[in-house]
């Protein structure tokens, strides 16, 4: 969900669509001028900025288990989060997600959940509170695997009560990539209460349906993106699907989209 939230704890349900557009700004502006979808309406836009880390052990303990441990960076604090448990379906994704701002409290919270789930790292052998993130979990034999930039545009979507019950985000993601900067964007539909999972399918299906040519379903999060990424540059190199701007064209969605049902079993 928005950043603006102070924390989050339990299962969340989300949906994502891939941006393949000949011209993604303008894809954006026509999204962005939406009042609503899905006989839901949209509330006023929230416009953010992140650096993303994610770490994990030289042993992968937590990628091999499917588990993804993030720090988040925002202008004016830094978040812990837990994400992992993965279930995904033509409509979206059931999964863990726990976020918190930085704290001892707050990594002691991941180190418990990651105890229940049999990865058992070492309390930090440095002080918490003033510290780098980043200098700490490198304390705990953490390093960090991918990094990207997220810029996000979110908008709460609201129920007749003008209640929220979703929201819907559209996020440009840079990544560097052997030595490329490269950038692409997506839609996320998230609900903070997995019981709101219909919800999320409506609001997908209905933006698939208003954009069939600018949109598809992405059944993968950012950090799979980014790893099959990293794999196509070593693989056969990033020309001819990275556009001279840095973005990755809609014939890369196609060849990303192939490479990562390679991990599908």
């Amino acid at each position: 969900m928005a950043f603006s939230e102070p924390s989050k704890s339990g299962r969340e349900a989300e949906a994502v669509l891939m941006m393949v557009a000949d011209d993604p700004a303008a894809l954006i502006a026509e999204v962005s001028a939406l009042d609503s979808i899905a006989g839901l309406s949209l509330g006023p836009t929230v416009a953010l900025q992140a650096d993303d880390s994610y770490f994990d052990s030289p042993d992968k303990a937590l990628t091999g288990r499917g588990l993804a441990l993030r720090l988040r960076r925002l202008p004016d604090r830094s978040l812990i989060g837990l994400k992992g448990e993965e279930m995904w379906t033509e409509k979206g994704v059931l999964r863990l997600e726990l976020e918190a701002p930085w704290s001892s409290n707050s990594l002691a919270d991941v180190l418990h959940e990651l105890g229940f789930r049999e990865v058992r790292l070492t309390w930090p052998g440095t002080a918490i509170t003033g510290a780098d993130p980043q200098d700490v979990l490198a304390s705990m034999d953490l390093a960090a695997f991918q990094t990207r930039q997220l810029s996000r545009c979110a908008r709460p979507v609201l129920d007749a009560d003008g209640d929220a019950v979703a929201e819907l985000a559209v996020d440009t993601v840079t990544q560097e990539v052997a030595a490329t900067r490269l950038t692409y964007r997506e839609i996320e539909v998230e609900a903070a209460d997995a019981s709101s999972a219909a919800v999320v399918s409506d609001l997908s299906e209905a933006l698939l349906a208003a954009f069939p040519d600018g949109l598809m379903a992405w059944s993968h999060s950012k950090l799979a993106t980014g790893i099959a990424l990293e794999r196509m540059a070593v693989s056969n190199g990033l020309a001819g699907i990275v556009a001279s701007d840095g973005n990755l064209t809609p014939s890369g969605v196609e060849a990303l989209a192939a490479e990562l049902g390679t991990d599908e079993p």
